[in-house]
């Protein structure tokens, strides 16, 4: 993948430049943005670049050309953005300026610093934050009262789930409720009996 990429002209090797100053002692690849304020170019760079920002075995960093002059005489920045891809920090890397790293896809900059292999991770990445809540799920009148979600509609939907509601308070059932959709648990069909009087005109009912 990558020497397909060399050969498209993704990755200028005469670019290369040197050691960076900056954290040498983290040990993850690092791509780094050199931006300036005002610079609408590198607006477009950080959004786009996003999905790199947001992975975890990547250090991602925006860096103000002055601070990276200050600390980097060696590879000084005259233009903004400019873009600058790290295996190894502390090694040698590749330099890109605002026009080239426009044309690097998100895809070939992480086949680049971390591996093809590793590409596919990106379109999934892990989820941020707390895990999502799961919605309340109400439920119907089940009992014929016309009021929705009684406490013996809920004793009654419960049984659809397998689940016996005999001793659970009002919360307790809600909660076995939530769990039992959260689960995916398919709901019972309800089964039919014969009563001995609806049996003469051939009636069903519920048991």
């Amino acid at each position: 993948m990558l020497i397909a990429l060399i050969l498209l002209g993704q990755f200028d090797w005469t670019a290369a430049p040197g050691k960076p100053e900056v954290a040498v002692a983290d040990t993850r690849p690092q791509c780094i943005i050199v931006s300036s304020r005002g610079c609408p170019p590198c607006v477009r760079l950080k959004a786009r670049l996003q999905p790199i920002a947001k992975r975890a075995d990547i250090r991602f960093q925006v860096i103000d050309i002055r601070d990276w002059n200050a600390k980097n005489p060696h590879l000084l920045v005259t233009a903004t953005p400019e873009l600058f891809l790290y295996r190894t920090p502390g090694q040698r890397g590749q330099r890109y300026d605002g026009a080239k790293a426009a044309q690097l896809s998100v895809d070939s900059i992480v086949a680049y610093l971390i591996g093809s292999g590793q590409r596919a991770a990106l379109r999934y990445p892990p989820p941020q934050g707390p895990p999502a809540v799961v919605a309340h799920v109400g439920v119907g009148d089940f009992d014929g009262d016309g009021i929705d979600g009684t406490e013996s509609d809920y004793r009654i939907h419960l049984r659809q789930h397998g689940i016996d509601p005999s001793g659970m308070s009002m919360e307790q059932m809600i909660a076995a409720h939530d769990a039992a959709h959260e689960r995916g648990q398919p709901q019972a069909q309800p089964s039919y009996s014969v009563g001995p009087v609806r049996r003469l005109f051939g009636g069903l009912r519920r048991r």
